[in-house]
């Protein structure tokens, strides 16, 4: 029981958060079965990557008299190589989780992938030149009240447009360090999220 919250009862363990790419292409000005034939040759223009995380509901986010029962924040990394002649033996981390945020919408998931979805969109980059990392911060309450704080990674490597789609997850990666510290996370207010999505991937 968390007294000290005013929570009743404890709250359900976390389960596993993942990430999903859509890749987007440039419109070739032919008929639409050119575009979807031709999509595994041309490289995307742009992704859209959604966080879904299963078991966190609108009303975890909510105050109820006091503290929410969960804080949920997001961080958002710019992976580029660093390496001898462009490689990826080691990266350079630059933090956009502000530019990355201005486009981002909440949603709730449909009733089959319940839980809540952060979707945005990346900026048309060069082919196999750039990564992401999302970071997720959960904190909430332990049963003494003190609050206890968790945080997920997800490197997302778009691969010219493969491994995109609802049926590849990308997963956190627990060895998955940040070398940036700079940058605020991103808090995710309950009271921005907007009706469900009509889609989950």
């Amino acid at each position: 029981m968390v007294r000290k919250l005013g929570v009743s009862a404890r709250l359900p363990a976390l389960q596993p958060t993942h990430a999903i790419i859509e890749a987007h292409y440039g419109n070739t000005f032919m008929p639409d079965w050119f575009d979807e034939l031709t999509e595994g040759v041309r490289n995307p223009t742009s992704y859209r990557i959604a966080v879904h995380m299963p078991n966190v509901s609108p009303a975890m986010l909510e105050s109820l008299g006091g503290e929410p029962p969960l804080h949920l924040a997001l961080k958002v990394w710019r992976l580029t190589p660093a390496g001898p002649r462009g490689r990826w033996s080691s990266s350079h981390w630059e933090e956009i989780t502000e530019t990355w945020t201005n486009s981002m919408v909440t949603t709730t998931a449909l009733s089959q992938h319940a839980g809540l979805l952060v979707r945005s969109e990346t900026f048309p980059e060069e082919p196999g030149k750039v990564r992401y990392v999302v970071g997720v911060r959960y904190s909430r309450p332990n049963e003494e009240g003190e609050r206890r704080r968790e945080e997920q990674y997800i490197l997302i490597n778009p691969r010219h447009g493969r491994d995109t789609g609802g049926k590849h997850r990308h997963m956190p990666d627990a060895e998955l360090t940040p070398n940036s510290t700079n940058g605020d996370w991103h808090d995710i207010d309950g009271r921005t999220i907007v009706a469900p999505a009509t889609r989950t991937d």
